[in-house]
């Protein structure tokens, strides 16, 4: 399907020329027929386009959760924007100091009770569960990054 009135002509002065771009917005592509003529064209299933004022020719291809990984589908993807990936139940996403956040990973969160201790503060999305080995305790954080449990 095309959508010619949802493309965009901007012109342009350089040089003291004006020029016309074509751009498309977003969930579309440019597509150019076979006399050579630009159009915007929605993005195919199971692709996306996030940016607006682009001339990207191919959309780009939506995240798919990885059940191995323990991933799950949080939001699903449409031409506008892509999906949203999340960890299963009892995972947090990890994220490596030297990796984005595409390359972290869903890891299990730690059972305080299997170590006998308290769950001062539960998993979440992005975090770990901490455990303290007393109840009442609070988790302080320090400037390396890790948590730790004080009267």
């Amino acid at each position: 399907m095309i959508y010619r009135n949802l493309m965009l002509v901007v012109i342009m002065l350089m040089n003291g020329h004006v020029t016309a771009e074509f751009v498309c917005q977003r969930g579309q592509y440019v597509q150019r027929d076979g006399e050579g003529t630009l159009s915007c064209a929605l993005c195919p299933e199971a692709t996306f386009m996030s940016h607006d004022n682009h001339q990207n020719v191919n959309c780009k291809p939506c995240s798919i959760p990885e059940p191995y990984r323990h991933e799950r589908l949080v939001k699903s993807c449409t031409p506008f924007h892509d999906a949203v990936v999340g960890c299963d139940e009892s995972h947090y996403r990890e994220k490596h100091a030297y990796d984005d956040f595409d390359d972290s990973e869903c890891v299990k969160c730690t059972s305080c009770q299997v170590l006998n201790m308290h769950e001062a503060r539960p998993c979440d999305e992005f975090t770990d569960a901490v455990c303290c080995p007393k109840p009442g305790m609070k988790v302080v954080h320090v400037k390396d990054g890790r948590d730790h449990c004080e009267h």
